[in-house]
């Protein structure tokens, strides 16, 4: 509630909370390349008492020491120091973390392994602990070494190395001091005793410092979400990081803030993304056959889902050899795996070994395959058969980096020729050679034969060249892409090609009808490694990736993901966005919609020949041609042009060849009103028994010296006509709106925004209001809606900026101007008091929200080209929910606390969202609430939970705590 978010401005408690929150009784330092089992038995020994810090399972891996790091070290009842060999010579971070404890005047205490301390000071380092040992041994006035020391003189056995029990018991017994967790249950009973004592503002203010220590708490988890998702290549961090730091954060304060960050790492995964649920070894290769996706994992192949990546059958060694694999080639009943001196092939289960190995394995159009020889670079034929043979042609002069079949008998080889990048593509019919320059030094290659190109990756770049038949090949420019590291083609309704990198970054490139290479799509780290292989299954459209956990090869763990593609009209291939939305219903192509209208109780849309939708809060409606009192006449067609809606009343424009009828409906499908005019229609808006219609305008017309016209259509008056100055009649709807209580319709005029009352529509009241201020530039408004109880209104204008008005005794007074830049327009909007939606007209067009009361936007934009939109109504509140309001609101004017209202609505809570859409290809529920958030969020962490790649995963998570059906 706002009242309890208010206080925090006027109190101070809650930062004394916040620097408890990250107290320890014990915090452990230690170099990982000491290993960590020393340090986690530590860990667990200790933990049986005290509470202890431990970089692994309380830290980003890789975090520097940051101001919550410090905080973390100063306010810890003792730091111990494991004192072996790396810790003492080679750690710059466990210097930094005794020379923040040694800064609060106490000493660390060092656990010497082995004498290792002893050994260090013979030959310190002075940018090492080493040094500063030394140096603290040369400033004791005896000359003795001062520091105090916990001996274990076990020999030190190497990583696996365990501490004695009497260096747990040593350790404890030097603690001194309250523990931190009897400092917090005296904080406890001090707060319990001070709410017993205390008026109820303070019980109101004890609950406030306890959400600022959740929602500390909570900012510093969102804070490492954002670096593990937008952290530079070094960091450690993927989406897989950020996606668990966002859903801990949103459990525990889910505040508007963590919503912004929740919801923008959300965006980042695509949707549907899945992660293998077990952890393989190096991932070499990958490919696809019969439906399969095949990862070699060193001497190892597996067969997965391309969808859910569930294994389905393994090969190993009996198989495949124990030679380690270098290379997948798929056949029509099997694979082929390669390695650097001989191959495999298995199909139907026939393992037919082959006595030939090496790298870049091509395979030839019709069965078989060409491979480079690791040892002599020569280039080897195999047929279908597992024949070896050589290749006919001799290629002299080139050191051949990757080979690739344009047909059959057209073999592409790329490589260096003094130095600089060369294609060969040799004829193995004649031996005819043509040779192309290239601006790449080549590492990988992909032939798309399908588009008749050849896509070659360099060091930090790509360049695509055509084969046109008959011709040499054209060479295309240098696309620069930092760090790539693997290669696949795209096939499908959007061909093209997807480009790993070595921060975990995938890159779409597709293919346009006129050949253009056009980037469509990227998303970064969504692998925790380097991008090592990359297939695409066109059946399933899942582009599958393996990843290294780690930069080496041979690392010891990797990841495999699988992530599903879409052709979007208007944003071409890209990975499946994140959607929040759950569709009703998908339009056939003859039923698509081209009439859209925003109303209070719903949205309406509807195809030129009908039948016209009404998809309300309280339910749908439908109106099919025959209702609409035949949209054909004979000879003459008519086309719905324009639809409206208030209160019960349904209204529909119907165009014919030269006029057009107006009709409204009410919830039972009858018709209420019929009004027809000599003229055709542009736009309505409905208001009772009234309509308000503007005429269509011819293109290229224009009307100097006169106003446009707005024609008032009621039942049993004449038409009448009048003007309204500079009104926006050609520049886009609505020109018209009307406030849902009835009492207020606002122009949509060049020069802003007219307002006038519905009883006397057609008469001038002189209230124009610009929605950028008096002194600002005229900008001709785009879009409006208003509060359901008609006393506030959104304002936007074509360049994108949004303004909320307040009704005033004689006109409307600006109350907040919205957090937008300049730029791109927000031609659909829905307003319900709280939360500002809009749709805005970009690519791709993306769903925003604001906060009405702190004019700030919620979250991050939903790709979605929503036409119509409306905010369904909350659940009303019950009883206690009632109650607490009550208490809130009386104790607000005991202590006048009015003026704070609204303040930290940034802290605050904000409402559950859901919201109806309409857009031209389907109609439907969006859920923007917490909870179908945070769904969202474990429902992509499923598998890696599962798999692994969350570190420490402790079963409290939210993830775990709450199961997905």
């Amino acid at each position: 509630m706002r009242f309890f978010s208010n206080l925090k401005s006027i109190l101070t408690f809650p930062q004394r909370l916040y620097d408890l929150l990250f107290a320890y009784d014990i915090f452990i330092s230690y170099a990982h390349k000491d290993g960590l089992a020393y340090a986690a038995e530590l860990d667990r020994a200790l933990g049986q008492t005290f509470t202890t810090h431990l970089d692994t399972r309380d830290f980003l891996a890789g975090q520097n020491l940051s101001l919550l790091t410090r905080v973390r070290v100063r306010r810890s009842g003792l730091l111990i120091v494991v004192a072996r060999p790396a810790a003492l010579q080679s750690s710059s971070w466990v210097l930094q973390e005794v020379r923040e404890f040694a800064a609060t005047g106490r000493e660390p205490i060092f656990v010497d392994v082995d004498g290792a301390v002893g050994a260090a000071l013979d030959a310190p380092r002075s940018d090492r602990l080493s040094g500063w040992l030394k140096t603290r041994q040369n400033l004791s006035e005896q000359g003795q070494d001062p520091v105090l020391k916990i001996r274990d003189i076990a020999r030190d056995i190497g990583q696996g190395h365990l501490p004695d029990a009497k260096v747990v018991r040593s350790i404890a017994g030097r603690f001194r001091g309250d523990r931190v967790e009897t400092r917090r249950l005296r904080i406890i009973t001090a707060t319990m005793i001070g709410l017993v004592v205390l008026t109820g503002a303070a019980v109101l203010a004890a609950k406030s410092a306890n959400d600022a220590a959740l929602r500390a708490r909570a900012e510093a988890l969102v804070a490492e979400a954002l670096l593990a998702s937008a952290g530079p290549f070094q960091s450690d961090g993927n989406l897989v990081d950020a996606l668990d730091r966002s859903v801990r954060a949103l459990q525990l304060a889910p505040s508007s803030g963590v919503l912004s960050v929740a919801s923008r790492v959300e965006t980042r995964m695509p949707g549907g993304t899945v992660y293998a649920p077990q952890l393989f070894g190096d991932i070499r290769d990958l490919a696809i056959s019969q439906g399969l996706v095949l990862a070699l994992e060193s001497n190892r192949v597996h067969g997965l889902n391309a969808s859910d990546l569930r294994l389905v059958h393994s090969w190993g060694e009996e198989t495949i050899g124990a030679t380690i694999g270098q290379a997948l080639l798929p056949g029509s009943d099997g694979f082929t795996a390669i390695s650097m001196r001989r191959s495999a092939q298995v199909e139907n289960g026939v393992v037919t070994p082959i006595t030939v190995g090496g790298h870049s394995p091509a395979a030839r159009p019709g069965g078989g395959f060409a491979v480079i020889s690791s040892w002599t670079d020569a280039i080897t034929l195999v047929s279908a058969a597992g024949e070896v043979s050589e290749l006919p042609c001799q290629h002299s002069g080139m050191f051949v980096i990757w080979i690739g079949f344009l047909d059959r008998n057209r073999l592409a080889l790329a490589g260096s020729v003094n130095g600089q990048g060369q294609l060969k593509v040799l004829d193995l019919d004649n031996c005819t050679i043509q040779i192309t320059p290239l601006l790449v030094q080549p590492l990988q290659g992909v032939v798309l034969r399908e588009l008749r190109k050849i896509a070659l990756m360099g060091s930090q770049s790509l360049q695509v060249l055509d084969d046109p038949v008959g011709e040499a090949l054209r060479p295309g420019p240098e696309l620069s892409l930092l760090n790539p590291s693997a290669l696949t083609g795209i096939k499908g309704d959007s061909p093209g090609f997807a480009v790993g990198s070595q921060d975990g970054t995938v890159t779409l490139f597709q293919i346009s009808p006129t050949g253009r290479v056009l980037q469509s799509q990227s998303v970064e780290k969504l692998l925790p490694g380097m991008v090592t292989a990359l297939v695409h299954d066109p059946e399933s459209n899942f582009l599958t990736l393996g990843g290294r956990i780690g930069f080496f090869s041979g690392a010891r763990h990797a990841a495999l993901v699988s992530v599903p593609l879409e052709s979007a009209q208007g944003t071409g291939l890209r990975m499946r966005p994140a959607r929040p939305m759950t569709t009703q219903h998908r339009f056939d192509l003859p039923e698509r919609p081209t009439v859209f209208a925003s109303t209070p109780n719903g949205v309406v849309h509807a195809s030129p020949t009908g039948p016209v939708q009404w998809r309300r809060k309280e339910g749908n409606l439908s109106f099919s041609e025959t209702r609409i009192a035949a949209v054909k006449r004979g000879k003459d067609p008519g086309q719905i042009v324009a639809v409206a809606g208030f209160g019960d009343t349904l209204y529909v424009a119907v165009n014919y060849e030269s006029n057009a009828v107006v009709r409204g409906y009410d919830l039972s499908g009858q018709q209420v009103l019929r009004h027809e005019t000599p003229w055709r229609i542009d736009s309505i808006a409905g208001m009772g028994t009234t309509v308000l219609a503007l005429r269509e305008r011819p293109k290229g017309y224009f009307n100097f010296g006169s106003d446009p016209e707005v024609v008032a259509l009621t039942p049993g008056k004449d038409p009448k006509a009048f003007p309204v100055k500079g009104l926006n009649s050609a520049q886009g709807r609505p020109h018209i709106s009307i406030d849902p209580t009835g009492r207020s319709l606002v122009f949509a005029r060049f020069d802003g925004a007219e307002f006038r009352k519905v009883a006397s529509y057609d008469q001038p009241e002189g209230c124009v209001v610009q929605p950028e201020g008096p002194q600002a530039q005229v900008n001709t408004l785009a879009a409006v809606a208003f509060a359901p109880d008609g006393e506030r209104v959104v304002l936007g204008t074509h360049d994108g900026m949004l303004s909320i008005w307040q009704r005033d005794k004689t006109c409307w007074v600006l109350a907040k101007r919205l957090e937008t830049a300049p730029g791109r327009m927000i031609p659909t909007l829905a307003f319900d008091g709280t939360t500002v939606i809009g749709r805005t007209l970009s690519n791709p067009p993306l769903l925003r929200r604001w906060d009405a009361l702190s004019g700030e936007e919620i979250g991050a934009g939903y790709q979605l080209d929503t036409r119509a939109l409306a905010i369904l109504p909350e659940p009303p509140l019950g009883w206690l929910e009632r109650f607490l309001n009550e208490v809130e609101q009386r104790l607000e004017r005991m202590f006048n606390l009015g003026n704070f209202r609204g303040l930290e609505r940034t802290g605050a809570a904000l409402p559950d969202l859901k919201i109806l859409y309409v857009t031209p290809q389907e109609t439907g529920q969006l859920d923007l609430s917490l909870s179908a958030l945070r769904a969202r969020l474990c429902m992509a962490l499923d598998n890696s939970l599962e798999s692994g790649l969350i570190a420490g995963a402790s079963p409290d998570h939210p993830c775990l705590q709450n199961p997905r059906p």
